[in-house]
């Protein structure tokens, strides 16, 4: 509901967690933001050390795990990342075991 999509709240935790305690590695976990690349970037420049975007799903399966999620926009937001700071660690999850069958 925040016009950056949190993103400033993200940088401001990463940047009062890094300086009261600079030997601390920070791990986000961040949401599309919308596919706001200023607000990915406002992030990544705070330098968390490790940024995390889960996908929670196969694509097949995405709709009904996540569906006001954008599973293409999801992959693009991870390469982004890479494209703005090829140096960030960037992690992804999924969930397995949410009754698939082969």
């Amino acid at each position: 509901d925040l016009p950056d999509g949190g993103a400033h709240i993200f940088a401001s935790c990463i940047t009062k967690i890094r300086d009261s305690s600079p030997d601390c590695r920070v791990e986000v976990l961040i949401p599309d933001f919308g596919g706001s690349w200023s607000a990915l970037k406002r992030v990544i420049d705070a330098g968390p050390a490790v940024l995390n975007h889960n996908i929670e799903s196969t694509v097949r399966i995405f709709p009904k795990v996540r569906p006001k999620g954008n599973y293409e926009l999801s992959l693009e937001l991870l390469a982004k990342a890479k494209d703005i700071d090829p140096a960030t660690v960037t992690k992804s999850g999924i969930i397995v075991g949410m009754g698939e069958t082969t």
